[in-house]
């Protein structure tokens, strides 16, 4: 029997009503795509032309950076299409599929005797090892590597995701396969993550050590986004400064310990804002205009502020924001900033890119060490441990200048790219929701301990920081209306 972890702090997404479980046979679609976009860091190299025939698990293209991870069809039949954007960029590849679908062929090793490499030379010869997903950055796994450890979820919290436990019912003999799969590609544990009073057969899986999860996701919402600057103006500075000189990092350690139990200590480390509005296809001056929009926003406390506004706004993974844009299902998106935008490869989709973004004016990442561990360390070690969270910081501020800065002079310069002005009155209107929507969790009595700080820090600091910087707005902007630094062109 596992451990039950509960989740105590964090925000879900209440939609009403609920989705049936249905299992129905759905009939092939007049064509299939497979893009590379879908796959954080690929660069594609192409294995067919148009005109090809190709089986299910063919080979369509592989990864310039590494040509041992191979991306196969889903169907077998015909390429109808090399679907490509600017510089002959690869978007995606079409197949029209078979009427009567045909497979590549793959051995099928013995588990017990196969070695860890002949398993990964099987997931990838198959098309399988895209699947897997290097953390923390979501990126393929490198198959020369060896993880520590590999964790499957098996639920997911997000509006309408689907029960696991119902769509795969007929599959454990399959489950039960992949994570002895799993098991050999690690000298670590299989970890195994079901949702608490659902786990339906999951516990019946062997070679996994099972963690049950309850409550909501913890999303820590205060400390590393708070929408708006909390609705009082408070910036990234004066949210760093709070985390290091204020009651931040001791209320942060407080939360991780006191209240979600864990043994573990916190550091902001990876300051990542403000963060763009987004990606639009012409310019807006109102954000009653925008307001008419299908957004693609962070879910939990951002979106909940967009839908107080009254956008209708819709949550989704990185690697389906530009499928969806294609698609029409939605007309506009965020992502982080320009340095990570284009690698998204935006510019190919959106022209009109509003930098000045509320949702995640604040965006910091943290990095967590364990408790125990951390204080058996000498004194002067632990003081180490300290200046070196500061010299992160140090390091991705002035990284972010350059790299924002290189790659938004790039897509401008490129991509055809138009810099727009969010509209004023979008400011005002974002706050008020941003108030509104964090005092519904004040009644928690830790919520509204740590926003009660947060809010004395922003009465001390945003005057402050509103007339400095202003210094700085003021200098760039003389300097360009006197036509001395002329803009991105």
């Amino acid at each position: 029997m596992s451990k039950i972890i509960t989740l105590r702090k964090g925000l879900d997404i209440n939609l009403a009503g609920k989705p049936q479980e249905t299992l129905t046979e759905a009939p092939l679609s007049p064509e299939y795509a497979l893009s590379p976009l879908d796959f954080e860091g690929v660069t594609p190299k192409l294995l067919v032309k148009v005109g090809d025939e190709v089986k299910a698990g063919t080979p369509l293209f592989f990864n310039k950076y590494n040509e041992r991870v191979l991306f196969t069809s889903p169907v077998s039949g015909k390429v109808a299409a090399i679907n490509r954007g600017e510089k002959r960029k690869v978007l995606s590849v079409t197949v029209t599929p078979d009427a009567v679908q045909r497979y590549e062929e793959f051995e099928k090793p013995d588990l017990k005797k196969a070695s860890r490499e002949q398993i990964v030379e099987l997931l990838l010869r198959s098309g399988l090892w895209p699947m897997i997903v290097q953390r923390p950055y979501g990126i393929i796994a490198d198959p020369n590597d060896t993880p520590k450890a590999v964790f499957i979820s098996a639920f997911d919290s997000a509006p309408l995701a689907p029960d696991y436990n119902f769509v795969l019912r007929n599959e454990q003999k399959n489950l039960q396969a992949g994570i002895e799969v799993m098991r050999r590609l690690t000298p670590g544990k299989v970890h195994l993550s079901v949702r608490a009073k659902a786990e339906g057969q999951m516990p019946m899986l062997k070679g996994a050590e099972l963690h049950t999860f309850a409550g909501k996701h913890p999303a820590g919402t205060l400390f590393s986004a708070p929408i708006g600057g909390l609705g009082y103006g408070l910036d990234q500075m004066a949210q760093l400064s709070w985390m290091f000189e204020g009651d931040g990092i001791k209320l942060l350690n407080e939360y991780y310990q006191d209240i979600l139990k864990l043994d573990m200590m916190s550091w902001p480390v990876l300051p990542m804002g403000p963060e763009c509005f987004g990606w639009f296809h012409e310019k807006y001056t109102s954000h009653t205009q925008i307001n008419k929009l299908t957004f693609r926003a962070p879910p939990g406390v951002p979106a909940e502020a967009f839908k107080e506004m009254g956008m209708p706004v819709v949550s989704m993974a990185g690697g389906d924001i530009i499928p969806a844009a294609q698609r029409g299902a939605i007309d506009a998106a965020e992502w982080i900033a320009p340095g990570e935008d284009i690698v998204m490869g935006f510019p190919e989709i959106w022209k009109h890119y509003y930098l000045q973004g509320l949702h995640q004016a604040i965006s910091i990442g943290d990095v967590y060490i364990n408790k125990t561990w951390f204080e058996a360390l000498p004194k002067h070690l632990q003081m180490v441990v300290n200046v070196a969270m500061k010299a992160c910081v140090t390091d991705q501020l002035l990284n972010g200048i350059k790299v924002n800065s290189e790659a938004l002079e790039k897509m401008v310069r490129e991509n055809g790219v138009v810099i727009e002005e969010t509209p004023a009155d979008y400011y005002p209107a974002f706050m008020k929701a941003a108030r509104t929507v964090i005092a519904k969790y004040t009644k928690d009595p830790f919520f509204k301990k740590v926003h009660d700080s947060q809010i004395a820090w922003a009465k001390l600091t945003v005057p402050f920081q509103v007339r400095s910087n202003g210094l700085y707005y003021m200098m760039g902007k003389t300097a360009m209306d006197e036509g001395i630094i002329t803009d991105y062109k």
